[in-house]
């Protein structure tokens, strides 16, 4: 009797301890604030991980954006920074577009204004040409 009992228990179990071991760690929380994304992003830049690069600049941007700030100059060029080293340049572009069209005058009073409006064109012209022809030029 004893053992009947015990037969109906060993599989549940098996089966719980076999879904309790797939599982990996959890996965770490979003940066909560424009700093902590960006030093998210200079500790994947040290490591040349691009793609996590950009993901945290990107949310950086999103962030600086949201408040308006003169911030978002200087996620703009980790973004597109970041896009470029991924070999996808064309990324970047779209969030140069939106500092021109809604940070225009943080442009125009920020120092790092002709720096944006530089790195946009390299942008532009590493998707229009490729990386390879880019580097060749």
């Amino acid at each position: 009797m004893t053992f009947m009992r015990w037969r109906y228990l060993a599989f549940p179990l098996l089966a719980i301890l076999v879904a309790a071991c797939g599982r990996g760690p959890a996965a770490p929380a979003a940066p909560a604030s424009y700093s902590d994304a960006m030093d998210q992003a200079a500790k994947a830049w040290a490591l040349n991980r691009w793609s996590e690069v950009f993901a945290a600049c990107e949310l950086a941007f999103r962030y600086a954006d949201r408040e308006g700030d003169s911030k978002v100059i200087g996620a703009v060029d980790c973004v597109g920074e970041s896009a470029a080293r991924m070999g996808k340049p064309e990324l970047g572009i779209p969030h140069y577009q939106r500092i021109v069209e809604v940070h225009g005058e943080s442009l125009r009073t920020h120092s790092g204004g002709q720096r944006v409006a530089n790195n946009l064109g390299v942008l532009l012209i590493a998707a229009m040409l490729g990386d390879r022809q880019l580097r060749e030029m």
